[in-house]
This record gives structure tokens, C-alpha cells and sequence, in this order.
């Protein structure tokens, strides 16, 4: 059966665990070498952070620190640290790791829980030393309310890590808060993850805003494995004024990882213009499969940001894309279209040149069953005219026929160009570019089940010509 242990470690003995008579070393009964317990999975440690004389409690690590693996795959062990419930006072409990060792830090036992209120548990280190790793987060585990605190002194090469290093693992962090108050080297990451791990962010803060003059581009997600899944859901990205220090979302620095998929939803990035083409993507290993999928992440609901291996796909309202007869569903009819942008990684060259896959667009058909033309619009960068065929840019059609057998039909050909069209679009400039108007059309062979769905999905394999130029695309289909 599970038991409860109460630790104040500003009790003058070192009681039973009673919360009459609580523990008074933490790290010792983490550790599971404290006289007279031993903890067992399930078991529940509640931690007392505050008492009349003093609001914040605070343990200093000196050495590093090693907890035990107390919990197993279905009983972990829980450390809770008191919100007043317990005690009637509550405040912040600082575990504060100091002095001058790399590769000092703190690591936890597996199937552990620390659940605290927002950011009242708080790991802070203030090395004066560079090339620090400071925090090891072993299988299976979660956090609630943790604050992870970076202040490191040293110039130069200071890293601060949560190594989720273990393959094959979940991690859960709810409510945290990951800050920097340090001079990292450029490309330098807050993460190192596994093989196969699936970490997952909810309601998240990454605070950047006090980040040291010459920290360049630091990086939230890095040295990482093959095969990571990353989901931030809801939480927020804070940024410096000063571009140079603004982290960004990348999966992999310097390393050969490939088929990482980072995916955020309703994650908020402020300010709005931290992301770079490439900011995902090593530059050690252009060809390998990432992805970056972002929705709201910049106050409105219809907002995304998709970044590949190849290009940047994205709608921002403040942006003023050109846009022909799309509007969002948000009452007032707003015009949209979304902007693909080749990447650098994406080549020059017929040879190295991948096709470029943007969402799929979607219709409701309500009209009687009949054979139907199916547009979509574009609008080119004038750099691409003559690049614009049908094997450059064509559509892939799925509709339901009127028997109700799934069709799927294409324009792809080995020869013709695409059309050119004159539907009205805001603007055929943006920016200092001129745009040139195109359209692919297909006419079904078969006709569409009335109340069905029409599903588009483009494809353009168009190289890199320069960070100015990219292409709209009109998510509206024309059916006539």
C-alpha cells in the first residue's frame, strides 16, 4: 500500500515523515538512503515550501545529484510541493545548483512526478563555468509547475540542458517555465532528446528576455536522435528585443537526425518574427525529413506555420498576403491565401529539386451529380514564369463519383504549361516583387456525388531563386 512522508528541511531533527514529525533531508529520502524509510512506488513525498518566518525555502546543491528510481510503469513515485494546503503557507522552493563544475547537475529517478504550483518549484543554476549540462529528466516521467532557471555567468561555450536523452521515452511537462539568463554561443539548444521520444509541452513558457548581449540564436530543440515527435500544446515563447538573440524551434544543430515532426498548437511566439527558413533544419543534413507544424502562433486562430525540409508554408494576417476569392470563416469574409517559400535546402538544380507538398484544399460539393472543372489559382514569383509546367506544378483531384467510388485523378504531364488566368487577385506586387498569374484545371472523368467532399492536393517542384521569392496559393476550389 502507498504511503505519504512530509519533508520540511528547516525541521531541527530528522523526524519520521509524519507531518507532525516530517523529514528533514530531501535529497537523502530522494536518494532512498534516509534512515528509516524507504520509499516504494506509488508512495507520495509532500514537501513544505514555506513557514511564519520564512516565505521561500530555499537548498542549495553543492555536488551533483543523483535521485533513485523509486517508481515503476504503473505507480510512480509523486513529490508535491505545498500550495498551502498542508502547511497554510506557501511559496517558491528553490533548489539552487552553484559553483564552477561542467556537467553538474541534477538527475531523477524514472517514473518520478514533481508537481508543483506554476513555476513554485524552481532548479536554478549560476555556474562560472562554460560547457555545463544541468539537468537529466529519466524515462517516463513528469513535471507540473517546475521552473528551470538558467543563470550562468560564463562567456563563451555556456550550455544549459534538459537531457531527455533515453530512447523510446514519453515526457510530460505541464505548466512549466524555461528561462535564460545566460551568454550562450550560437546554435547551443535547451533540450537534448532521444531516439523515438515523444516530449510533450503543455502551457509552456520559454523566456528568452533575459538573455546576455552575445547569446546568438539559441535553440530550443537540439542534438537530437532519429525518430522525435515534439508537441507543444497551448504555452508561449518569449523573446529579447535583439534579433540576434532570439531562440528558435530547431530540432537539429550539427547533428545527422532525420523524420523529426515538431507540431505546436495554439503556441504563442512573441515576438512574431523569430522564424528563418531553415530554423528546424540542420545544415549538416539538408535532404533529411523534418517538420515543423504551428498553429496560432501569433494571436490568431487561423494562423499556421509550416516549415519542411524544403520550403516555408504560411498564412499571417498582419503580413497582407495577396489573396483572389478565399475568405476565412470569421464573420467578416477576410480575404487569405497562404505563401510557400523554397528553402535554400531545396536546391537550384533540376537534380536536387523535391516537390514542395502545401495543405491539402477541400470543398464541399452540394450541386446535382455531374462531371465538374476543378480550379485552383496561383500567384508566381515573375522569377518562376518559365518554370511554370505541368510537371512543375500540377494537382492531385480525390472526389466520390456518383456510385460512390472513390476517384482519383491528376494533371500531372510530361509536357504543357500552365494555364495562365485572369481571376483578380488584391495585388500582382508584394513587396518590391512583380506576381504572374496561373491556374491548374482538371475536368473529372466520372461525376460528383452530390453532398460529397472534393479533396485538392498540389505539388510544385520549383527551386530555390532567392529569399524574395515565393508563390500564393488561392485555397478556394472553382467548381464549374
Amino acid at each position: 500500500m502507498a504511503s505519504t512522508y512530509y519533508v520540511d528541511i528547516n525541521y531541527g531533527t530528522a523526524g519520521v515523515g509524519s507531518k507532525a514529525d516530517p523529514c528533514n533531508d530531501l535529497l537523502s529520502l530522494l536518494k532512498n538512503t534516509y534512515s528509516g524509510i524507504t520509499l516504494a512506488a506509488g508512495d507520495i513525498v509532500i514537501v513544505r515550501t514555506a513557514n511564519s518566518t520564512i516565505s521561500n525555502y530555499q537548498l542549495t546543491l553543492t555536488a551533483s545529484q543523483t535521485f533513485a528510481t523509486i517508481g515503476d510503469t504503473t505507480a510512480p513515485l509523486t513529490v508535491i510541493f505545498d500550495d498551502g494546503t498542508e502547511w497554510t503557507e506557501s511559496g517558491t522552493f528553490l533548489f539552487l545548483c552553484s559553483g564552477a563544475s561542467a556537467n553538474y547537475g541534477v538527475t531523477w529517478g524514472d517514473y518520478t512526478h514533481w508537481i508543483a504550483e506554476p513555476h513554485k518549484c524552481e532548479f536554478k543554476t549560476t555556474y562560472s563555468t562554460s560547457d555545463t549540462t544541468n539537468y537529466f529528466v529519466q524515462r517516463e516521467s513528469l513535471f507540473q509547475g517546475v521552473h528551470f532557471h538558467n543563470a550562468v555567468t560564463a562567456a563563451g561555450n555556456a550550455t544549459h540542458k534538459v537531457s531527455l536523452a533515453d530512447v523510446a521515452c514519453a515526457y510530460t511537462f505541464v505548466k512549466c517555465k524555461f528561462s535564460s539568463d545566460t551568454s550562450w554561443r550560437a546554435g547551443h539548444n535547451q533540450f537534448t532528446i532521444g531516439e523515438r521520444c515523444a516530449p510533450l509541452f503543455i502551457d509552456c513558457e520559454f523566456d528568452y528576455t533575459g538573455a546576455l548581449e552575445n547569446s546568438k540564436y539559441p535553440c530550443l530543440f537540439g542534438d537530437s536522435g532519429d525518430g522525435i515527435w515534439i508537441r507543444l500544446i497551448g504555452g508561449k515563447l518569449v523573446q529579447p528585443s535583439t534579433s540576434l538573440q532570439r531562440a528558435n524551434l530547431r530540432l537539429t544543430y550539427g547533428w545527422d537526425s532525420a523524420n523529426n515532426l515538431l507540431m505546436a498548437d495554439n503556441f504563442h511566439i512573441h515576438p512574431d518574427n523569430v522564424l528563418r527558413a531553415t530554423a528546424i533544419l540542420s545544415s549538416y543534413s539538408p535532404a533529411r525529413n523534418a517538420g515543423l507544424w504551428l498553429t496560432n502562433p501569433y494571436g490568431n486562430q487561423y494562423e499556421f506555420v509550416y516549415e519542411g525540409h524544403d520550403s516555408v508554408i504560411d498564412f499571417r494576417l498582419a503580413q497582407n498576403y495577396p489573396y483572389a476569392s478565399a475568405t476565412l470563416p470569421d464573420g467578416s469574409n477576410t480575404g487569405w491565401s497562404f505563401k510557400i517559400a523554397p528553402t535554400d535546402v531545396q536546391g537550384t538544380s533540376a537534380g536536387s529539386i523535391r516537390h514542395i507538398e502545401p495543405p491539402e484544399v477541400t470543398k464541399f460539393y452540394d450541386q446535382t451529380a455531374a462531371a465538374k472543372t476543378l480550379s485552383l489559382e496561383f500567384l508566381f514569383n515573375d522569377g518562376y514564369t518559365s518554370l511554370l509546367d505541368d510537371r512543375s506544378v500540377w494537382m492531385m483531384v480525390t472526389y466520390v463519383d456518383s456510385t460512390g467510388t472513390m476517384r482519383t485523378e491528376t494533371t500531372y504531364n510530361v509536357s504543357g504549361s500552365v494555364a495562365t488566368s485572369t481571376t483578380s487577385w488584391t495585388n500582382d506586387t508584394y513587396g518590391s516583387q512583380t506576381y504572374v498569374k496561373r491556374k491548374c484545371s482538371h475536368t473529372t472523368a466520372h461525376s460528383i456525388k452530390e453532398d460529397s467532399l472534393i479533396q485538392i492536393k498540389t505539388f510544385f517542384r520549383l527551386p530555390y531563386l532567392g529569399s524574395e521569392k515565393f508563390f500564393f496559393v488561392n485555397p478556394e476550389i472553382d467548381v464549374t
